[in-house]
């Protein structure tokens, strides 16, 4: 927890940032490289490179290459990572950005001894298993999940409010550094008077029967993580379009999110997310700092805790999902 404490520190860097930039040089056009933990079609990297686009397209090179960890197996991450330095080699990058977990274990080790800036975004593990002591030319945004205010927002939404919630989540590198830094080794909890349940699978059928048996097991709703590394019995990996869409048709009870790539037509409802444009908005700006001619070493990583309401409204209407004009006036909706 000691991570969030991070979060008060950051209007004084901020500052600091701006002074730094106002006195720095300005830069010729740079070549910034990408690395996806994940693939070109997964929703939250198209969000977060998009966001760097419209940062930088027309004033710096963006190049994106990925590991697809979320589909190869894991005995091939190695493998993946080695194929990404050769494109860091022969691209020959002025600054680094790493998406999500995966690609910050995988490629620092790997970065360390070019001295090339690195950004990360979408970062679920502590402070401490990145060994930036060590990686002196690392920095970024840390992400977590908004437990506290998802639970306070859908106690507002649902009426009643709800006593008991199942958190759904694939057994992922991200998912269980997103539970075990807040939770420990605990998958139960009572936040603001409501009581969840967490679940980490990437099992299919367990996943599909945890959505089942939701209402005969007393839950009044669903808030869902990544969903994005099950595979089913042959070990396959899972559509995650088609598990999603399979959430939507057969859970009894209303599904939130806690990411905005899980709220859509025939998906779930919505809720108070993260989302990937705003980690990669956060993370560009500091990249362009670091352009302008500001050290790493004056950017200390902090934790986002930005977040905003993102409803679709075809879920909505099928769980007779409403809300508060306030509320309403703030949200993002899809259909």
């Amino acid at each position: 927890m000691n991570v969030y404490h991070v979060v008060k520190s950051i209007n004084k860097n901020i500052f600091l940032l701006v002074f730094l930039l106002l006195a720095a040089p300005v830069c010729m056009a740079q070549t910034i490289l990408i690395v996806e933990s994940y693939h070109p079609e997964y929703n939250w990297d198209k969000n977060y490179i998009q966001a760097f686009e419209d940062q930088f397209l027309g004033t710096h090179n963006i190049e994106v290459t990925y590991l697809d960890t979320k589909r190869i197996a894991k005995s091939e991450f190695e493998a993946s990572a080695d194929r990404v330095m050769k494109v860091f080699h022969r691209i020959k990058p002025d600054l680094v950005v790493l998406g999500d977990d995966n690609a910050n274990l995988l490629m620092i080790p790997r970065l360390s001894d070019s001295n090339i800036p690195v950004v990360f975004l979408g970062v679920n593990s502590p402070l401490s298993k990145l060994n930036l002591d060590i990686h002196k030319n690392v920095t970024g945004v840390l992400e977590r999940p908004l437990y506290v205010e998802t639970i306070k927002h859908i106690r507002k939404v649902m009426k009643p409010a709800p006593k008991k919630m199942l958190v759904l989540m694939d057994n992922s590198t991200t998912m269980q550094a997103a539970v075990n830094e807040t939770f420990g080794d605990a998958r139960t909890a009572n936040i603001r008077r409501t009581d969840i349940d967490i679940l980490l699978t990437n099992d299919e059928a367990d996943w599909k029967n945890a959505i089942k048996d939701t209402q005969d097991n007393g839950y009044d709703g669903i808030i869902l993580g990544t969903y994005h590394t099950i595979r089913n019995s042959d070990d396959e990996y899972a559509a995650p379009s088609k598990l999603i869409n399979w959430a939507h048709h057969h859970s009894q009870v209303p599904l939130f999110a806690f990411w905005d790539l899980a709220v859509g037509q025939g998906m779930a409802a919505g809720g108070y997310v993260v989302s990937g444009y705003d980690q990669g908005r956060l993370a560009a700006r500091l990249s362009h700092f670091i352009l302008k001619g500001v050290s790493v070493s004056d950017i200390k990583p902090f934790v986002s805790n930005v977040g905003r309401y993102v409803y679709s409204k075809s879920a909505m209407e099928k769980w007779n999902i409403k809300l508060n004009t306030m509320t309403a006036s703030q949200t993002f909706y899809i259909q």
